[in-house]
This record gives structure tokens, C-alpha cells and sequence, in this order.
């Protein structure tokens, strides 16, 4: 502040030197008042903003970071869950030629009940397969839900924690209680 009153100062000496005048018309003296005053903002807000874009910068960085994280461990979930329901369909088909072959073999030997006992038991082996297909895709269902509620949770407690949001919240509120009395 000492330094900006002693710029002045030594401006006023130099002006009073040169024999120029102070224009005293309000229009002229306020454009110059607004030039230097913008023209002081920018030279010190500059480091102010500078430190506050990068700080939020790097906060959305990493947020971003944590992002790709769990994006990455939803796929790894969902990559697992795949190759296991993938391992019974190899599981069904195996056990569908296998049936089919018993079936075949058995019913060259066998007579009509046996073979009606090995359906059986084909029809109940593809439906436990089906149900454990079932199974994991509900669980593979479930976990991409949990890491999205876990996602809007966390967004949700940061918004909520967040001074400005709930001054704005408040006066959102207030103004739409205001709105209602004035309407009944």
C-alpha cells in the first residue's frame, strides 16, 4: 500500500513538473479510474486465480483419477464374472454331448424308462447350469449397482458438505417458501 501511495505521489510530482493540468470532467477521469483499476486487479488477482484454477485443476485431476480406478475395477469384476459364465457355458455344452452320447448309448442298450431317466437328469443338469448362470450374472448386476450408489453416495456427501451448496439449497428454499405463501 506504501508503495502504490508513493507511485502517486511521485506521479503527481512529475505531472506538476510537465505543467499538465487534472482533468476535472467526471466522464474522461472515470474511464481512467476504471482502466487503472482493472489494469490493478489483473496484476494482483493474477497469482490469486493462477493458484486457484490450478488447485482446482489438480482436484479434478484426481477425481478423475479415482474414476478411471474404479471404472477399471468394475471391468476387472465384470471381465471375472464373464470368463466365469463362460467357463459354464463350456460346462453345459460339455455336459450336453456328454447326455446326448448316454443318451445315444443308453438307448441302443437300455430300455424306454431308462432312457426317460437320463432326459430327466439332462433337463435338471440344464437347469441347475441356468440357475448358476442366473447367479452370476445377479452378482455381476449387483456389484456394478454398489460401485454406482458408492460413486453417487460419495458425490452427494461432498455436495452436501459444500458451504456454498447448502447456502444455495437454503435460499432455494426459502424463496419456494415464500412462493408458496404467496400463492395460497
Amino acid at each position: 500500500m506504501q508503495n502504490l501511495n508513493n507511485i502517486f505521489t511521485f506521479l503527481v510530482s512529475e505531472l506538476k513538473i510537465l505543467n499538465v493540468d487534472i482533468n476535472t470532467d467526471i466522464f474522461e477521469t472515470n474511464i481512467i479510474n476504471l482502466i487503472l483499476l482493472i489494469s490493478l486487479l489483473v496484476y494482483v488477482g493474477k497469482d490469486f486465480l493462477g493458484t486457484t484454477l490450478t488447485n482446482r485443476r489438480s482436484l479434478i485431476l484426481d477425481r478423475i483419477e479415482e474414476i478411471d480406478k474404479k471404472v477399471n475395477d468394475a471391468q476387472k469384476q465384470f471381465l471375472e464374472s464373464y470368463i466365469q459364465w463362460s467357463q459354464i457355458n463350456i460346462l453345459k455344452k460339455n455336459l450336453e454331448k456328454r447326455t446326448l452320447q448316454k443318451i445315444d448309448a443308453f438307448h441302443e442298450v437300455q430300455n424306454y424308462k431308462n432312457k426317460d431317466i437320463l432326459v430327466r437328469e439332462y433337463f435338471s443338469t440344464l437347469v441347475t447350469l441356468q440357475l448358476k448362470n442366473e447367479r452370476v450374472q445377479k452378482q455381476v448386476r449387483t456389484y456394478v449397482i454398489e460401485l454406482a450408489l458408492i460413486e453417487v453416495y460419495g458425490t452427494f456427501n461432498k455436495l452436501f458438505n459444500n458451504k456454498r451448496f447448502q447456502e444455495n439449497y437454503l435460499n432455494y428454499s426459502v424463496l419456494l417458501f415464500e412462493k408458496l405463501i404467496a400463492d395460497n
